[in-house]
């Protein structure tokens, strides 16, 4: 073999093995890679999906929102690089369980899950609620959530989604699990209520509710039911497969010194700036996480 031949073969070959190269660092579709230093061991893989003002793509094709910018804050803390997964919330717990994706937010600490998944300390929490089409309210004498099962009210929720023990009580009896349809997130149930194909959304976080119906403009049409039901504590959530109880610790402090020191509600109020009219009975949600952090706090209400 000629020299000549010798060299274009290992050109062939390097250029290959760039190509190569240039494939695995590629992030898959959905996947959005934040820039980070070279030298860092730490890479988090963020499973999120549209979610009001906490995650969100912006008029810029960015995704941000309040939870988003929160993970990139405590992730470059810890040493850590960040990659974004956008998938439906049913995918996010599969693949958490499975150790395909590294965490969440916005999570409810359950029995289920903990079988599975680590939790931070909470950092915010929600306020539950029962919306229904505007001027429907007192149509439906709905007290408890058992009232649902005697009557013909059709009620929207989200697939994969923590709406309480007593709800999960509930979906055994089969006369309320008859009157139940899931879904994929808030925009398909906005939409089957508007359109009349269900009565009313149990909305786990009333504040996320808000923002989609903003952003579909049907904020109008619709108003919160009196029925009330307990909110919860929320967290990042991490895979058991591949995370450490050690970094789970380093998240807490970063969390726990955020709150103490104010930053943790000056990075939520940034994304409070939406205006618009709200549902009727229903209070303007404040600026900041609606609870202090607490290293002991559970779930014993309801959320995704």
């Amino acid at each position: 073999m000629s020299t000549t031949h010798r060299f274009r073969t290992a050109a062939l070959w390097l250029g290959a093995a760039a190509v190569l190269l240039a494939l695995a660092t590629t992030p898959a579709p959905g996947q959005v890679q934040d820039n980070a230093p070279e030298a860092s061991e730490c890479t988090l893989r963020f499973g999120w999906e549209p979610y009001g003002l906490l995650q969100f793509i912006d008029d810029e094709g960015i995704v941000t929102g309040a939870e988003i910018e929160l993970f990139r804050e405590v992730a470059d803390e810890v040493g850590c690089q960040v990659v974004l997964r956008h998938l439906p919330w049913a995918r996010i717990l599969l693949e958490i369980e499975t150790g395909t994706l590294d965490l969440t937010a916005s999570a409810s600490r359950t029995s289920e899950r903990l079988r599975y998944a680590r939790f931070s300390v909470p950092y915010r929490s929600t306020e539950m609620a029962l919306i229904v089409r505007a001027g429907e309210a007192g149509d439906y004498d709905l007290r408890t959530l058992a009232d649902i099962g005697r009557t013909d009210f059709r009620l929207g929720v989200i697939w994969g989604y923590h709406y309480g023990e007593q709800f999960s009580r509930l979906m055994q009896e089969p006369a309320f699990a008859a009157q139940v349809e899931g879904a994929a997130d808030y925009v398909i149930n906005i939409q089957k209520l508007i359109h009349r194909r269900i009565d009313g959304i149990m909305v786990d976080d009333i504040a996320v509710l808000l923002g989609e119906a903003r952003a579909s403009r049907v904020l109008h049409q619709v108003e919160r039911h009196p029925l009330r039901v307990a909110g919860d504590d929320l967290h990042f959530m991490f895979s058991r497969a591949t995370v450490s109880p050690e970094l789970v610790e380093e998240f807490n402090g970063v969390l726990l010194r955020m709150e103490a020191d104010g930053s943790l509600a000056r990075l939520f109020c940034r994304f409070r700036h939406i205006q618009g009219q709200q549902p009727a009975g229903t209070a303007a949600t404040g600026c900041g996480p609606d609870k202090q952090l607490a290293p002991n706090g559970s779930a014993g209400g309801t959320h995704r």
